[in-house]
């Protein structure tokens, strides 16, 4: 195998999809960035206005055991209330 057939880009594996209302889901998502595993948790609309237009809010995570336990309290949400309070602690969190 030649230099450049290794550096392809694997695609990603969706390990969870979970839908948390009629417009969003949340999905739990395997990658590699330079050899490193890193799990992506995001929160995606489904029902968008414009089809050029795409919203997610994501949270990036080395460790699997981490990323699934923020999946599932996303999973938990019940309305839109209790998903902007999450994303404000997320933006408290980026901050320290």
């Amino acid at each position: 195998m030649n230099k450049r057939e290794t550096d392809i880009q694997q695609p990603i594996e969706i390990i969870e999809r979970s839908s948390i209302s009629k417009e969003a889901e949340v999905l739990l998502v395997k990658d590699k960035v330079y050899e490193q595993t890193i799990y992506q948790v995001s929160i995606c609309l489904t029902r968008l206005e414009k089809p050029y237009y795409s919203n997610q809010l994501f949270r990036i995570f080395t460790d699997r055991e981490q990323a699934l336990e923020f999946y599932e309290n996303l999973c938990e949400m019940k309305g839109q209330d209790e998903m902007v309070s999450v994303i404000l602690r997320m933006g408290d969190e980026s901050d320290e």
